[in-house]
């Protein structure tokens, strides 16, 4: 058992829950799947396997049994504290064992948003609607169906028999592919609406404070809204796309966004740059750059056989 000494904002994420958005359910699942997804792969974990993701924030947690852990996504401070040990400062993508009485903590963030804790064994939360991932708006899955709250104890696997092994260094380095973007932060995306992406294209902008999965929200300069965009008819969203409120403020929905949306769309960021929205930090200046479909396709492409290359360094037999 692992309990929560430091919750921060912390939430139980797996790769999501699909297939419910006639419904009004949200996929939810990792903000940034491939970080996600590699973390799992080096503990020689499925990809999909829930892991703990935190936010930017202090986290600790302390083991009730031998664990293995892996922290991964943002770059962060790890410390582990034992028995009658000092801290032990571990780096970002190692393999950590913990004994009954260690204590991991979190406490400095020098680059990204966003990470994730994977176990081994892994944690033991029932799914819902075939999913364990935690949906915060509708407040089902994942632990009791909100953020981690100090004292919180997750449950692990007992039929997994695990010898408690000594911190180890894997033979192969994963750089989380995020970093790959360029900086300042410059998000891609398909166009919709022409005069409004015309205009997104003209600022750069700001991560706001009171941005979520939910939504990044920008601050900046607002957007022409005209009178027969603001008549828009209510359609399908899907996280990316990048909404244009009544003010003009431009937002960008996350992995816990809403199904339906009824405000006007500038366009929708592509599949490549959607990791970054979880890795851009409160305070992070971003400019937007419009792409056709062949581009984005081509940027998926790279992107997936960047996270290919790197997935089988952990994954060989």
């Amino acid at each position: 058992m692992l309990e929560v000494q430091r919750a921060g904002l912390s939430v139980v994420q797996d790769a999501g829950r699909f297939g419910f958005a006639e419904f009004g359910i949200a996929a939810s699942g990792f903000a940034d799947a491939p970080s996600a997804r590699l973390c799992n792969a080096i503990l020689n974990k499925p990809e999909t396997a829930a892991c703990i993701e935190v936010h930017q924030s202090v986290f600790a947690l302390r083991a009730h049994a031998a664990v293995a852990l892996c922290v991964f996504g943002a770059f962060v401070d790890v410390q582990i504290t034992r028995k009658h040990a000092s801290a032990q400062s571990v780096a970002c993508g190692q393999t950590i064992s913990l004994r009954s009485g260690d204590q991991l903590h979190i406490n400095r963030w020098h680059a990204g948003r966003t990470i994730y804790i994977a176990t081994d064994p892994g944690l033991d939360i029932p799914p819902i609607l075939q999913s364990q991932s935690t949906d915060v708006p509708n407040q089902f899955g994942g632990y009791g169906g909100r953020f981690l709250r100090r004292g919180d104890q997750l449950l692990l696997h007992t039929d997994i028999a695990r010898q408690a092994l000594e911190i180890q260094q894997p033979s192969a380095f994963a750089m989380p592919l995020w970093t790959r973007c360029a900086n300042p932060a410059r998000l891609r995306f398909i166009a919709f609406d022409e005069a409004l992406s015309q205009a997104l294209r003209l600022y750069t902008y700001t991560v706001r404070a009171d941005s979520s999965r939910a939504a990044m929200r920008l601050g900046g300069e607002n957007l022409p809204v005209t009178q027969d965009a603001s008549l828009a008819v209510s359609a399908g969203v899907v996280p990316g796309c990048i909404q244009v409120l009544p003010s003009g403020e431009p937002l960008v929905l996350g992995v816990d966004a809403q199904t339906l949306g009824g405000y006007p769309l500038a366009g929708c960021v592509i599949d490549a740059d959607l990791p970054l929205l979880a890795q851009l930090p409160v305070g992070a200046t971003l400019a937007f750059c419009e792409v056709d479909l062949s581009q984005a396709e081509l940027a998926s492409h790279d992107m997936q056989r960047l996270f290919s290359h790197q997935l089988a360094q952990f994954t060989k037999a």
